[in-house]
């Protein structure tokens, strides 16, 4: 793997040695890259979000039921590996799960699930191992919580439709008004420029 890496880099550094334009288009690559990366890790971990949100609701009602924290968080696992549709959170808590024949804590498990889906569900574990901790009620915290971040998951979508039209303006500037000019302002600058050329 690393003597590819170090032929492409070296076909990379021949090609900019022989035409610097490209050095122009690979940055411009390297950057429109980064932007796809980045809009796509954001969509990932909204929708990670809310799957997680999903979850706490389906935990919250096996504790209201009268289970344990850890009975209800298994029931919720099994519940989704029985569904074809279920989401890639649930996935992860299945397979973190399987981990509890080990001589591992529940925490333990649920601090690796939260870590193997970048994070998306910390406030919810942290709300657990407290509450497991200080042997507080669960279900009242984790339907706080879930309100807590359904309202900023709402105040979001609100904050993202405020910035929509600002960013409409860029294809607006950029390819509209062009086009409005082109096909408006051009021809009547051109017959004018060719009226006076051939005026008296």
């Amino acid at each position: 793997m690393t003597v590819l890496r170090v032929i492409a880099g070296a076909a990379v550094c021949l090609v900019l040695a022989t035409d610097p334009r490209w050095c122009v288009a690979l940055v411009f690559a390297w950057l429109a890259a980064r932007i796809v990366a980045r809009r796509r890790r954001r969509r990932r971990l909204a929708r990670l979000e809310s799957e997680v949100d999903d979850l706490v609701v389906a935990i919250g009602l096996g504790l209201a039921a009268g289970l344990h924290i850890r009975q209800a968080v298994q029931v919720v696992a099994e519940c989704a590996s029985a569904d074809s549709d279920d989401g890639e959170a649930a996935c992860s808590l299945r397979s973190s799960l399987a981990r509890l024949d080990r001589p591992e804590s529940l925490a333990e498990v649920l601090h690796a699930w939260s870590r193997s889906i970048e994070g998306a569900a910390d406030e919810v574990v942290a709300v657990i191992v407290e509450s497991e901790r200080r042997g507080t009620p669960l279900a009242v915290a984790l339907r706080r919580l879930g309100d807590d971040r359904r309202r900023a998951r709402h105040l979001e979508a609100l904050e993202a439709a405020r910035r929509a039209p600002v960013a409409m303006l860029l294809p607006l500037v950029a390819c509209v008004l062009p086009a409005f000019v082109l096909l408006t302002v051009v021809p009547v600058v051109v017959s004018a420029l060719g009226s006076v050329r051939t005026g008296p």
